[in-house]
């Protein structure tokens, strides 16, 4: 399969996905909790950096805030 999407058509899909996951969480029944990174990536250091993420959870809904 060939990709034939430019800087902009990739960034529009992102926002696309990155909207619709909470909405289905939503029609699934599903509260605001599942928007949430999971537990153990802040618990569980992952290679190839052996890291957590240390950003607090405020942070991390800024980033879909576009």
């Amino acid at each position: 399969m060939i990709w034939d999407w430019d800087p902009d058509n990739l960034a529009a899909q992102t926002k696309f996905v990155l909207n619709e996951e909470p909405a289905f969480n939503r029609a699934a029944g599903r509260g605001k909790g599942t928007d949430l990174l999971p537990d153990f990536l802040k618990e569980e250091a992952l290679l190839p950096f052996d890291g957590v993420i240390e950003v607090p959870a405020s942070e991390v809904e800024k980033v879909l805030d576009f």
